[in-house]
This record gives C-alpha cells, structure tokens and sequence, in this order.
C-alpha cells in the first residue's frame, strides 16, 4: 500500500494519476473533505498519520511549506516516529533545504530514508502526468521509487545529495520570477504605449523570448483570466526561500527580491498573472 498526504490543487491530480494506473493508496487530509475526490476514486481513507504510517512502506507528501512538513515528518504524531523500519518518505513540497537535511537525519536515526523531490510544471503537467521532480537523498530509494515517479512525471533527476532538490527547486522559481517579471512588464508596456497587446504577446511568444510559461500566464494577463492555479502567496514562500540560501552565500537574488516584493503587493490568493497590475507601479517596492 502506498500512502499519500497532499490534497491540494497539486496532490490530488498526483495521487489521482497513482490510482488511474492502479495503485493501491491510503490518503491522509487534515480535513478530511479535502480526500473525498481520492475516497471516490478508489483512495482508502486513514484517520491519523499514525495509521497511514503504520500501514505503508511508501509514502508521498505534498503540503503548503517548510513548517507544515516539519509538523507532519517530526510531531509526536508525525511521519518518522510511527513508520515503521525500511519505509521511504518522500516530500514533494517546496521548502527548505536545511529542513530536507533535517529530515534525512532524523529518517536515517529512525531506519527510514527520506527523499525532497520538488516538482516543476504546475497544475497543467501534474494533471497529465508530465511533472519533472528534482530529487535529493539516497540514490538507492530513489530507484526503488522511479517506477511510482514516473506515473505522475517524465522526468525525474536526481540532484544529489539531502536538501539538492530544494536548491533546484529555488533556482527553478529564481528562473520563473524573471520570466514572469519580464512578461509583465513587457506586456504592461505595451499597453501604456498604446499598441496591440495580442500583436505583442503573439511576436514574443513566436521568438527567443517564448515559454510554456508565456503562453500559459501571458494568455491569462491578456484574457483577465482570474483563476488561479498558483497563488501569489505560495510563490512569495518559495521566493523567500530562494532568498535565504542565497544570503547562506553571501548572494543576492536582485530580479527574484523584486518579483517577491512585487508579489506581496497582491492579494495572497490571486493568481501570478496579477503581476501584470504592478509591473510598473509608481512607487518602486524594489528601492529602499
């Protein structure tokens, strides 16, 4: 039995591509509604980790930050004093590196390997099975664990060593703030000056400057599309991240710090393609 904890916009296309392909899987919600879409589908409902744990000798998570994973994997309750010996943890949240150290230390006292495997692509790659996860931690469990991998991505590499995945996964968003900011301000910019903003959007996504990402934000910021399939408060998390391993090296990350501020200008739960409102505000929130 493979065991999943995650059932956000992300989780529940994952672990609905794990069950789709035949898996056998035991779901954990904190809100219990949340897993309905799984139950419905097939999922065994667990009502502690503790019974999930306990039940499964693979276990995924995805969850909103480094603080929610730390309650799941290290509480009294938690992921690593109720799995049993020889189980394999995998987090799939975006956090921290020290945090995925952390847990690879503590798994290796408690017998249990843990994997950090973030992944890139969104709701869209997620739905269709197409995710990439960049993967930190034993090898080995990796390898054991690739088959299941690859029902809900194409790609999966592995990093290196504990907490690689999460320095990927921050250069990841580091790459995704200058592509939004850019976006946005060009596509801004066009229309200060007047000119048609689909005639634009159709040059720049046709050349060097065209993305997956442009065709799926920049379409949005064209149509008003309001929805939001990645809020700006999770991608604020993220790019904060980014910031403080940046700073552990006596760096800084100029265009993801302004996309970041840019962001807290927003309403937590909107979508990224709001960027487009404050790509060029009156008052710089990139200058102290």
């Amino acid at each position: 039995m493979i065991g999943f904890i995650g059932s956000g916009k992300m989780g529940i296309p994952m672990a609905g591509n794990l069950l789709a392909n035949g898996e056998k899987l035991a779901v954990y919600a904190r809100s219990p509604a949340k897993a309905e879409p799984l139950i419905a589908v097939g999922a065994s409902p667990c009502e502690s980790i503790a019974e999930l744990a306990t039940d499964c000798n693979i276990i995924f998570t995805i969850l909103g930050g480094p603080e929610d994973v730390e309650e799941l994997y290290l509480g009294k309750a938690g992921l690593v004093l109720n799995a049993g010996p020889g189980t394999i943890l995998i987090d799939m949240t975006t956090s921290s590196p020290q945090l995925a150290k952390k847990l690879h230390q503590k798994g290796l006292e408690a017998s249990i390997r843990v994997l950090n495997a973030p992944v890139t692509g969104g709701v869209p790659a997620a739905e269709t099975g197409k995710l990439c996860f960049m993967v930190g931690g034993d090898r080995d469990a990796l390898a054991s664990t690739i088959p299941l991998l690859k029902l809900m991505g194409n790609k999966i590499i592995h990093m290196g060593k504990a907490g690689a995945g999460q320095t990927a996964k921050a250069c990841n968003q580091i790459a995704v703030a200058g592509i939004l900011l850019g976006m946005s301000e060009a596509l801004s910019l066009a229309s200060s000056d007047d000119i048609d903003t689909e005639k634009v959007f159709e040059a720049l996504n046709s050349g060097t400057a065209s993305s997956t990402l442009m065709s799926r934000i920049g379409r949005k910021m064209l149509d008003g599309d309001t929805s939001a399939s990645f809020t700006a408060s999770h991608f604020i998390k993220d790019l904060q991240i980014a910031t403080n391993i940046a700073a552990r090296h006596g760096k800084t990350i100029y265009g993801a710090d302004y996309c970041r501020k840019l962001c807290e200008t927003l309403d937590p739960d909107s979508g990224l393609q709001d960027l487009i409102s404050a790509a060029i505000p009156k008052d710089n929130p990139g200058q102290d």
